[in-house]
């Protein structure tokens, strides 16, 4: 075949496959574009026949209304209903029959006969509406069969209204379902026919349930069983599932309204009350009010189903338009495909004239050959070669390239030279990319950045990055010294840790803008100064670094590994270096050429990764000259772990760093998921057994919340990255003291959102000295935190002359909350629920109100707003309210905020948080008092209190971590013989209030404190316990079988001697630590 049928063949074949392929596209996008005109029209259809089955739905309700008075009662209502029943089905149906029936084009029918488009053909045809238009013709003999004497309920509700008409009105509604066009307009087309069965069944159990209300009759077993199925279909709508963000929000406002959340609250108890009220017949709940309030709550389906009607017509419009772009392209493209097929054919006419004019040449150069006596081989076949073929366009080519030889030759000498400069200067050029990532990166942080001590930190590490960068410079420009045994290794004492550490902390910034997690572990018995050449270490480790992130994907794993390792006898210790990732991997082929220079793993890396293939070869060449060698174990698309070792002086010097330093006496509760734990967990545990802390693991917010009400860890240490939002929302109840983030440089809102100082950041990669530091600051401000807070309260104390009402039901808190105003100075007053509250705001003056949320009668919110509108009728200044509650989780505060309150205080109380209240309300009011002073302003308050005068003999300061309670002995107990000295060694601790048995537990050595009281009686029949500290209510018949055994401590006034105690007695006054201590004395020996 000639040159010119080859070119013929070659360039008709891809013009022609483009020309198909346009062509097919250009058919499949106008289905599509049709799929979506069908859309539309299905949508407004639906949007008439939901009218529709409300209507209907509506006066089903109202026959079954009407039934059930004997058709006595509303008559009236039904007829008006009928009307507007008659008036939706005649606009749905003059609206359906008008429009198109079938929505496909006569001008497409064809694509029925395509295999590929018959599916979406056959979709968009059975699109009917005739059923649906039959059906609805039958209303008026199913409103004669009502009117009729013989008119059964049942029958009528469930099988003629319901399954004859409705359902088949329901069913032309779901039919929308078939449009998957694609995933957002499914879900919404999804989310849209749950409204319609949520909505129906709604309708079903308003209309089926009336009637029996209205009848007073009970249900049976299959009555009851198909009310609930009405009630559960009703509910299949729920908001939480929705996708998309934007719509979810919009309609939870819908559902967050206080009218409609009161509607279905009322609708709940309804649901409830006829629950229990199902077998009896004798209904609470009256038909008028059921069917009224099922009424409201379709109407709020109503609302949320035009929120998705809108979406969904937006989706619908933005799909079209997609797909009316993409036929213009297809359309395009076929006509571009087509004038590419009239271009193929005049470009291989081109060639045809080409290859002519390139035979005149021939032939011209042959004649000049002849003319001038060049030394020419055989000139009589080049005389007559054919150019129509591959074999004497050759011959033509090596002719010409005889006449250039020599300048060729010349030319390409200079240009090869001059070409390997360049390409190594521009790879140069490319290296220089890897150390000045740390630079920009963290100078980008410090600039968004206060003055902190994490400045110092990231300057640091800039100094470090531009050292790097001068070395690698150096290095690169010095690779032909490598090559002759030039290069200089350095043998000098370095700091392992400052050295290693800055190399790796330089990739922190480009790990995290790919979500990498970047791990590092440094064998933390490797002493902290090594002789040897820290430049020419940290050149590799940075090499290998830059390389683990330039092939790690997104959200990959990087892990460092600096381990110790030496043989008995000898002087140099082994430091093994090993930096692995989960990256792209290699073949055995590609490994075995990594390492030569100007090499990697094919030429389409260097393309999508970039580099220049020397950083291995110098790391390789570096680390055999300081005597090691660079290995590596690869696979292909799973990961790359490259690993060295090096014999490196020990220097025995008496600062030995992180070698000899524990922490046993740190208590610490760490986040890890049990199922998935990380390479940072594994990395972090052995640095732990190393420091030798107490460590508790904890992975859900209740194990959380349990080590936290038993205060048995002084610091939490929580990977902020790691947790999911359960977690983190619960941080917010840790002291910010007590709470210490491992956390990327880049996740900062999320630590400004929890309030936690840099002091107890631990910014990743974790390295050995920035965990030391932790556990050094968890120690030390323990020890700062007890030590200024005792020299704090015996310093000074604020009152407040004040008057304040405290809304409470729980008689504990009441008593400790009017306890701690009390003691500074203030008039308290009581109120058992929000309704007292109000009443007593309304009638008395008050500077603060305390109100609990949760309260019997009226709840905390309801009390707040009768108390504020109370205030605006009668033009009153407010009284700042306080919320006392339990709630402690993100986004409470603003809630209680948003509601009217002023502040809030979470429970249990501490006084600290109690006295920042007080401080920001009645700072007019208040005033500092001398401690003297206050102490003895603070007894008068207990005398009024307790009704006994309290005797001062010292005062002892309990300090509970980050709080003060300061406390008196106002009674000091009699040393008497022991009573028993035989009683078991433990004491347990059961109380109701969990608040006094922490406090108890905390002036209390070897004491439990038992969390279920339900186990109270088996944990006294072990006999482990000899002193039971309990409230009266929990006294049984088990202990007090314990007689002699056991001494049981009750609160005051608890009518001990009614009890028939044989061993124990009442606490006298406040339980303070100096009373108990001669208590448990008393008993014990």
């Amino acid at each position: 075949m000639t040159i010119k049928g080859r070119l013929k063949l070659i360039g008709f074949i891809p013009i022609s496959l483009l020309f198909i392929l346009s062509g097919y596209f250009v058919i499949t996008t106008g289905v599509k574009y049709y799929e979506s005109i069908s859309l539309e029209n299905v949508i407004e259809k639906n949007r008439f026949l939901d009218e529709v089955l409300l209507d209907l739905g509506k006066e089903r309700g109202y026959t079954s209304l009407y039934l059930a008075s004997n058709k006595k009662d509303f008559l009236e209502e039904l007829e008006n209903q009928r009307a507007k029943s008659n008036s939706s089905i005649a606009d749905a149906s003059e609206f359906i029959t008008t429009s198109k029936e079938n929505i496909v084009d006569k001008n497409i029918e064809y694509l029925q006969y395509i295999p590929t488009m018959k599916d979406s053909y056959d979709m968009v045809k059975t699109i009917s509406y005739n059923d649906v238009i039959n059906k609805l013709k039958l209303i008026t003999k199913i409103r004669a069969k009502v009117d009729s004497d013989d008119s059964d309920f049942k029958t009528i509700i469930t099988v003629d209204y319901s399954k004859n008409i409705i359902n088949s009105v329901l069913d032309s509604l779901t039919q929308i379902n078939k449009f998957t066009l694609n995933s957002k307009i499914n879900s919404l087309l999804q989310t849209h026919i749950q409204l319609y069965i949520a909505k129906e069944n709604a309708g079903l159990s308003r209309a089926f349930i009336s009637y029996y209300i209205m009848k007073k009759l009970k249900l049976s077993k299959d009555e009851i069983a198909m009310w609930n199925s009405y009630n559960i279909e009703s509910h299949i709508f729920q908001p939480k599932y929705i996708n998309q963000l934007s719509i979810r929000e919009s309609i939870e406002s819908i559902y967050s309204n206080p009218k409609n959340r009161y509607t279905l609250k009322k609708l709940n108890n309804m649901i409830a009350s006829i629950q229990s009220e199902i077998n009896t017949g004798k209904y609470s709940v009256k038909g008028e009010d059921w069917f009224s309030i099922q009424t409201e709550r379709i109407s709020i389906l109503s609302k949320v189903q035009f929120r998705i009607y809108k979406e969904l017509k937006s989706a619908s419009k933005d799909y079209l338009l997609e797909q009316q772009t993409i036929l213009y392209i297809s359309l395009g493209l076929w006509i571009f495909s087509i004038i590419l097929l009239v271009m193929g054919f005049k470009t291989a006419r081109d060639i045809s004239n080409n290859i002519k004019e390139l035979e005149d040449v021939i032939n011209k150069a042959v004649s000049e050959a002849k003319s001038t006596d060049s030394a020419i081989d055989d000139i009589e076949s080049i005389e007559n070669i054919d150019l129509n073929t591959h074999k004497g366009t050759k011959i033509a080519y090596q002719f010409l390239e005889s006449l250039i030889e020599n300048a060729k030759k010349d030319k390409k000498m200079a240009f090869e030279a001059n070409e390997a400069k360049s390409l190594f200067l521009a790879n140069m050029s490319h290296e220089i990319r890897t150390p000045l990532n740390g630079i920009v990166g963290f100078t980008e942080l410090l600039k968004s950045t206060d003055t902190t001590p994490e400045q110092a930190e990231f300057l640091a590490i800039i100094d470090k990055s531009s050292e790097n960068l001068l070395s690698i410079i150096n290095n690169i420009l010095d690779l032909s010294k490598i090559e002759s045994n030039k290069i200089e290794i350095e043998n000098i004492i370095f700091n392992a840790y400052e050295e290693f550490e800055s190399a790796v902390e330089t990739y922190a910034v480009g790990a995290a803008e790919k979500n990498i997690d970047l791990n590092f572990y440094m064998d933390p018995t490797i002493p902290k100064k090594l002789k040897g050449d820290p430049t020419k270490v940290k050149e590799v480790l940075i090499n290998l670094m830059s390389n683990a992130i330039k092939f790690t994907g997104y959200e990959g794993e990087i892990n460092v590994e600096i381990v110790r390792t030496k043989e008995e006898g000898d002087l140099n210790s082994k430091i093994t270096f090993s930096v692995a990732d989960n990256g792209i991997g290699m073949t055995a082929e590609q490994q075995s050429r990594i390492f030569e220079a100007f090499s990697q793993a094919d030429a389409s890396v260097t393309r999508k990764y970039g580099g220049t293939g020397l950083g291995l070869t110098i790391s390789s060449q570096f680390t055999e000259l300081m005597g090691g060698v660079l290995e590596l174990t690869s696979e292909e698309d799973v990961g790359t772990k490259f690993f060295f070792s090096l014999p490196l002086e020990e220097i025995d010097v008496e600062d030995t760093g992180v070698t000899n330093t524990n922490f046993k006496d740190v208590s610490i509760c760490k986040y890890e998921d049990y199922n998935n734990r990380t390479t940072l967990d594994k990395f972090i545990d052995r640095y732990f057994d190393h420091f030798t802390p107490k460590v508790q693991n904890f992975s859900s917010v209740s194990e959380l919340k349990s080590f936290h009400s038993q205060n048995k860890c002084e610091s939490y240490w929580v990977d902020i990255d790691k947790i999911d939002e359960t977690i983190y929302d619960s941080l917010s109840k840790i002291e910010k003291e007590k709470l210490f983030l491992i956390a990327n440089v880049t996740t900062r809102k999320k630590i400004e959102e929890l309030g936690i100082s840099n002091d107890n950041v631990i910014f990743k990669p974790v390295t050995v000295t920035k965990l030391k530091g932790a556990l050094q600051n968890t120690s030390t401000k323990i020890e700062h935190v007890e030590e200024s807070i005792n020299e704090e309260a015996v310093k000074q104390a604020t009152i407040f002359n004040a008057k304040i009402l405290v809304a409470e039901d729980n008689i504990i808190n009441q008593k400790l909350i009017k306890h701690v105003l009390s003691e500074h100075g203030m008039d308290i007053d009581l109120a058992n629920n929000g309704l007292e509250a109000f009443e007593k705001r309304r009638n008395g003056a008050y500077d603060l109100i305390f109100m609990d949320i949760q309260m019997p009668v009226m709840d905390g919110l309801e009390a707040t707003r009768e108390i504020i509108n109370y205030e605006k009728d009668e033009q009153i200044d407010h009284i700042p309210i306080v919320a006392l509650t339990a709630n402690a989780l993100k986004g409470d505060r603003e809630a209680f905020l948003k509601e009217g309150l002023d502040e809030y205080v979470s429970k249990p109380i501490e006084t600290t948080e109690l006295l920042y209240v007080l401080n920001k309300f009645l700072s007019h009011k208040s005033k500092k008092m001398d401690m003297a002073d206050f102490e003895k302003q603070r007894d008068e308050q207990r005398s009024k209190l307790t009704g006994k005068k309290s005797t001062k003999v010292k005062k002892e300061a309990v300090v509970e971590k980050s709080k003060v309670e300061e406390v008196e002995k106002p009674k000091e107990v009699k040393a008497d013989k022991p009573v028993k000295k035989s009683l078991a060694d433990k004491i347990l601790i059961a109380k109701k209030s969990l608040l006094e048995a922490r406090i108890l537990s905390k002036m209390i050595e070897n004491s439990e404190v038992i969390d279920n009281i339900s186990n109270l009686d088996a944990k006294i029949a072990t006999d482990e316990y000899g002193i039971l500290f309990t409230d009266p209510q929990f006294v049984s018949e088990a202990i007090k079988a314990k007689k002699d055994a056991l001494a049981i401590i009750l609160p005051k006034k608890s009518n001990f001697d009614s009890l028939g105690i044989t061993l124990g007695e009442e606490l006298e006054g406040k339980p303070t630590k100096s009373v108990i201590e001669n208590i448990i004395k008393k008993y014990k020996g």
